[in-house]
């Protein structure tokens, strides 16, 4: 059997720490109670991404921000009333997003089995995600961090590696805002 190099157990360690905290609540959470939670309906749900244009972010801030909003709105479609005036609506605040630069892996192989080593840099998308009533009163509040394998959406040599590496981060990210906010 082939020995596993230094290298290797570290970049599993890494993955693993970065797959552990895919996404933390911070103690600053303020959740909705357990009942208004199981019976939320919601007015409308809007993605601030002005945080991402203030760092330079523009036109790549507007992608993120279309992708989350429509997967928040697939990802909570059981739970709009857009007609409902006494719902409250879901915005989605965003403060970072960070691409790694990533070009790809090795790996070796033991056993007849491939095993990836190196390309553990991870992609961050940090916000929070707030409940708003009718006045503009925030209701409860979700700080989110999430992080993902920057290898997770695929070949990185093919042009469009950013956009899709964008997709999937907004995709996920609106998973973990339900999965806060209602459970799964």
């Amino acid at each position: 059997m082939a020995a596993v190099s230094r290298r290797y157990l570290l970049g599993l360690a890494a993955l693993a720490g970065t797959l552990a905290l895919g996404a933390c609540v911070t103690p600053q959470t303020s959740p909705l109670p357990a009942d208004e939670a199981a019976n939320l309906r919601l007015s409308s749900i809007s993605v601030d991404v002005s945080a991402l244009v203030a760092q330079g972010q523009g036109p790549f801030a507007t992608l993120v921000g279309d992708r989350l909003s429509d997967a928040l709105a697939s990802a909570f479609a059981d739970r709009l009333a857009p007609r409902d005036r006494t719902a409250p609506r879901l915005v989605v605040r965003l403060k970072s997003l960070t691409l790694s630069a990533w070009a790809g892996s090795s790996s070796i192989r033991i056993g007849g089995i491939d095993y990836a080593e190196g390309g553990s840099d991870s992609d961050y998308l940090d916000g929070e995600a707030l409940i708003v009533s009718r006045r503009g009163d925030i209701q409860a509040r979700y700080p989110i961090l999430f992080a993902l394998p920057s290898s997770y959406s695929g070949p990185w040599y093919l042009a469009d590696n950013e956009q899709r590496r964008a997709a999937t981060i907004a995709q996920l990210y609106a998973d973990w805002v339900k999965r806060q906010i209602v459970g799964r």
